[in-house]
């Protein structure tokens, strides 16, 4: 993201998170995942999607009426995003604004 283009300089790689209720899924556009489990738990449900062979936690409202193998498209803000360091796993960059290095 744009606001933690200074965290980022002079790092080989950086970790990427988001919360699982940040993330939704799309009918169109989006990124290509696929359905892994799907708990449901009650009043919610948790939908576990695999992208490029990382596992990523969905929070929705409702039971998806998704099954393990079935395609799905999923989106989310830039804004929402966190950045770690890789090596020491300290926030670099939050959408509260930029972490603590110290």
């Amino acid at each position: 993201p744009a606001r933690c283009s200074g965290q980022t300089q002079k790092r080989d790689s950086v970790l990427l998170g988001i919360r699982p209720e940040d993330i939704r899924l799309v009918s169109e556009g989006g990124i290509p995942a696929t359905v892994e489990v799907v708990e449901n738990l009650g009043s919610s449900a948790l939908l576990y999607v695999s992208l490029k062979q990382q596992l990523f936690a969905i929070q929705l409202e409702h039971d998806p009426l998704l099954r393990r193998g079935e395609s799905v498209r999923i989106d989310f803000s830039d804004a929402d995003l966190y950045l770690f360091d890789s090596r020491t796993e300290r926030a670099l960059c939050t959408p509260f604004g930029e972490g603590n290095e110290s």
